[in-house]
Order: structure tokens, then sequence, then C-alpha cells
């Protein structure tokens, strides 16, 4: 009987009109909040608008609250909730309430609860879970329960899941798996609250999890690879949980789009939003589509951008990356690449980072397979390529060409460069990559026992760079 009312309930969903769109993700602007990451978003169905709060931006951590209606966004206060970052919020449909928990603004960890009703928020009277950040919320829309799970105390990664009945907090049992800057999303055809990503206090995995109000169990441990932040949301078009970005030990930025049919990962995007952590993700049924917005990554965004789950767009990758060469001055030196995508596929090769034009020794920038013939000793450097379709572009690997021997050249001189200085930072850049491709050109102190690569070659590299070439 219970699932039967279930499957009843989960017929009811309304599902809205997608927009025709060729690519998975489209480019909505940066008109609205300023840059933040560690924000919350989530979608107010009983007023039609999309709802942000707190997060940092370049003037510090807030307390706005912005809303949006599918065609501007508004300001609408910055009264309630103490400023901070890494919280939780869901939108609680049956009582027309968004609801927000916890955070962070250090050195302040917070344990309260807000209630927000597009007019005021209101902290409802009560205890609940303990202070914490980074954990994640969803709303089962068909237990018309709030879902709160994990996150980060001052001295662990949490396992606990509460739920929100709109009055009060209620522990559930069992408890699920220990997580902190994971990612939720209720899928309302299965009746299910999905988990992904997040850290242990020990570990990264990346395993999917799935809470049906009774018990957590573990549906997958193949799919995304480890990730910490990323945003995730169900898209009721495709009827598919959609995951994108995340960062690996925040040093790694990603920007790829997954979902997740409840049995198994399908990669649908690498091109789109630039990669990025701690954004919000929510879907917008005025649009029919999901909706990014913020985070960070090599830069904080304010960018926004539609994305359609049921775009058919093949995604751009790079089955085979250019590899590194070693010549002969005078010889041919050549590198390949091979990628699928949407469409038509442009190249644009590169060397140390800048663009290469045909002509002299160069051919085929604009193609799969550049040409360096004859190389030179002046050609030495770090090769890429960037690979383009019609819904983006993707960087290649980088492949290094040595030219040897060219006993004029300065070794230290590890990019080729011409331009004074001759040696500067891009050397130490450029003998890290190939210290960590194992290219045998790194093997600086010219040792035979293995490792052939170790510390020393670090060691003999500064000191020739200190010594300068003659």
């Amino acid at each position: 009987m219970y699932r039967s009312v279930r499957a009843l309930l989960a017929a009811m969903v309304v599902v809205p009109t997608a927009h025709a769109q060729t690519c998975y993700w489209t480019n909505a602007g940066t008109s609205g909040p300023p840059a933040r990451y560690g924000h919350a978003m989530v979608y107010d169905s009983v007023r039609g608008v999309m709802v942000v709060f707190g997060g940092a931006t370049t003037s510090g951590i807030v307390g706005e609250t912005w809303e949006w209606d599918g065609q501007q966004w508004a300001l609408r206060t910055t009264s309630g909730p103490a400023p901070r970052l890494d919280h939780a919020m869901a939108f609680d449909a049956a009582r027309a309430k968004v609801v927000l928990f916890g955070g962070t603004m250090s050195p302040t960890t917070f344990g309260d609860t807000w209630l927000w009703d597009g007019v005021q928020w209101v902290s409802p009277p009560g205890s609940g879970p303990a202070a914490r950040s980074g954990s994640a919320m969803a709303y089962d829309s068909i237990r018309q329960r709030i879902v709160l799970h994990g996150g980060g105390s001052t001295t662990a990664r949490l396992q606990e899941t509460w739920e929100w009945d709109g009055a009060a907090w209620t522990l559930a049992t069992p408890s699920g798996p220990a997580r902190a800057s994971h990612a939720l999303a209720f899928d309302p055809t299965r009746g299910r609250t999905v988990l992904f990503g997040g850290g242990t206090s020990t570990a990264s995995p990346s395993d999917t999890w799935e809470w049906d109000g009774l018990v957590w169990r573990q549906e997958a441990t193949s799919g995304p690879s480890f990730r910490s932040s990323p945003a995730m949301a169900f898209d009721p078009i495709a009827s598919k949980v959609v995951l994108f970005g995340g960062a690996m030990f925040s040093v790694t930025y990603l920007a790829d789009t997954w979902d997740w049919d409840g049995s198994v990962w399908t990669l649908r995007a690498t091109a789109g939003p630039a990669a990025r952590y701690d954004h919000a993700m929510a879907f917008d049924p005025a649009r029919g589509s999901l909706l990014v917005y913020g985070g960070t990554g090599l830069v904080r965004y304010a960018d926004q951008w539609l994305g359609d789950a049921t775009s058919t767009a093949a995604p751009l990758m790079i089955a085979q990356h250019p590899m590194p060469q070693t010549v002969a001055p005078g010889q041919p030196a050549s590198f390949h690449v091979v990628a699928t995508g949407h469409g038509p596929l442009s190249y644009r090769w590169r060397r140390n980072s800048r663009p290469l034009s045909d002509g002299g020794e160069f051919s085929g920038v604009t193609t799969p397979d550049l040409l360096v013939n004859p190389a030179t000793c002046f050609n030495p450097g770090t090769f890429d390529v960037i690979v383009s379709d019609s819904c983006g572009s993707i960087l290649s690997t980088n492949a290094f060409l040595s030219v040897v021997p060219c006993p004029f050249m300065c070794y230290t001189n590890c990019d080729g460069s011409t331009v004074a200085p001759v040696l500067n930072v891009n050397d130490f850049i450029c003998f890290n990559e190939r210290y960590a491709a194992g290219d045998s050109w790194a093997n600086c102190d010219a040792s035979t026992t293995p490792p052939i690569l170790n510390v020393l070659d670090f060691v003999c590299f500064l000191n020739a760079f200190a010594a300068g070439c003659s």
C-alpha cells in the first residue's frame, strides 16, 4: 500500500516543457548577484522564484537574500540569518517555506534553523542538529519532509540524518555515510534522496547512496570521480538527478556534467560552465532548465548557466592526448590528438600556452596533427591543443618537445623562450611538468640509479637556474 501511494504521488509531479537547446549548457549571462561561492540556492515552487542566500563575495561573507523570477534578480533583504557560507537549504513545498540550516563564518559554526516565506526570515524555537557546515539538504516531496545529512563539526565528519516536518527536527535511524561537502537531491519518481561526493575524515569516496526514508543503501561505486562541493539537482523533464562540477582536494576543479537514472551514472557534457566548486544548482520550471549560479575555481564566478538534461549533444572528449616527442635537430616532430564531440571540431595548437600560426617550421596548427619540421634548438617547449565544438572547448594535456643535442642551448631555459628575461618562472613550471610526465630531460643530475627522477633533480635545476645562462 505504501509503495502504491508513493507511485501515485510520483506520477503527479508536473513536468514542464523544455526549451529547445542543441547543447547541454547555455550561458545566461552575469546580470544578477555579485560573484560568490559557498552560497545556497533553491526554487520556491509556490511563488515561482529562485532564492539565493549567503556566500562569500569579494567584499566578504554576506547575509543577503536574492530572488530571481526568471526575468530579473532582486535583492530582497540583508536581514535574517547571520552572514555565512557552506550552509544547507531546501524548499518545503508543503508549508511554502525555504528552510536554512547551519553554515559557518569563522570562527563561528552555526546550528540554527531559519524559515523564509518570501517576506521575512524567522528562526523557529526548539532544538535540532548540532552546529555544522558542509551538510546537504533536500526536500522529500512524497513524505513531505526536509532531509538534512552529514556535515562537518569542529571535530568530525558527521553521518547523522535529520528530518524536518515543518515544526521540529527528528534524528532518523539508522545513520548514513559520514560526509561533508557532499550533495543531495530528491528523485520523486523513485522516492529516493540521492547522495554523492564529499569526504570523510580519512577518505574521498566516489560512491552513490540513496535514502528511502527508512534506510541508506550504497547503490554504486562507479561513475563520476571523487569530489567535494559539487552541485546536484533533479531534472523532472529527463527524470534524472544531475551532477555538475566540484573539486578534487581543492586543487583540481571539475567541469563535467553527469546524470543518475537510479542505476548508472552517464557523462553528459564536458563543455559549458568553467570548472568550479562551491556553486549552486536548482531546476527552474519556468524555463524548463537547470540553473547554475556562482562558485569558485580559478576565479570567483557570477555567471549563470541554463542546462538541458534532455540534450542529445555528444560530450566533447579527448580520446587520445598528444604525446611527448624527442628528436634530433633538423628532424621532424609531430603531435596528434583524437577527439569526439557535437558536430564539426576545430583545433588550435599552442606552444608554451601561446597560439601557433602556420608558417616556418609549424604546419597543421588548426588540424588534429601538428607538424614541426624541421625541429630546431629553438623549438623545445610544452605543446597542447584546444579542441572546440559548437557547445564549448576542452584543453588537452601538455606534451613536451625535446630537441637534443643542442650544446649551445641553456638547460634551465626549459621553455625555450627567447624574450628577456630568458630565465623566468615559466622555466620552473616547465621543469615541474616535464618531471611529472616522467620526461628523461628532467634527469638534471644525470643519475643512473633508480629512481632516475628524484628530489636531487630539483636541487640540480635550482642550482643551474641560479648560475644563469652563459
